[in-house]
């Protein structure tokens, strides 16, 4: 069980990883527009 909730959390870390990534990204491309 352990082992399964580590792998889901870092699962969700990456995740939320790339959503703030695209989130960053999205922001500087309005802002160059």
């Amino acid at each position: 069980v352990e082992s399964l909730a580590k792998k889901y959390e870092e699962k969700y870390k990456h995740t939320g990883d790339v959503a703030s990534k695209l989130t960053v990204e999205e922001a500087t491309f309005r802002e160059i527009q």
